[in-house]
């Protein structure tokens, strides 16, 4: 049985212990650098994309992305939920469709929104606006 104090431990001792491996498999050769470099040009390259802007940008439009998603699954999801809710007429005639809809992947339909939608933020939106959707819609339900 673990305590508080040794799970902490763990956190600790987990991500140290996969720095030390690495850093064995960098230092004795095992795999070439350009496929697994060292963690310090790691670092160093992480430092270098955060400070210049360039990462911060991209997470930010990453943020964007995915909470327009979420809000257009979640307005679409509330009201698909509450029709299917609130009407058992609607809910017979929707329960199968969604149930059956919402085992698609959302990235195997990724070409399907691309060639609709286009490459930009409106294909990019509804990729994760899709499974958000139904999943809102049957905790609605």
């Amino acid at each position: 049985m673990t305590t508080p104090n040794t799970r902490s431990l763990w956190f600790l001792f987990v991500p140290a212990l996969v720095l030390a491996i690495w850093l064995a498999v960098y230092e004795f050769g095992s795999v070439p650098a350009i496929i697994l470099p060292s963690p310090a040009e790691v670092g160093r390259t992480l430092i270098a994309a955060f400070t210049t802007g360039g990462m911060l940008t991209d997470v930010g439009w990453t943020l964007l992305r995915t909470v327009l998603g979420f809000l257009v699954g979640t307005a679409f999801g509330v009201l698909l939920g509450l029709a299917m809710g609130s009407w058992r007429s609607m809910h017979d005639t929707m329960v199968f469709s969604v149930d059956a809809i919402r085992s698609i992947p959302a990235t195997s339909l990724f070409p399907l929104f691309m060639l609709a939608l286009g490459l930009g933020l409106k294909a990019m939106v509804a990729l994760i606006a899709f499974p958000a959707c139904w999943l809102v819609t049957i905790n609605t339900m």
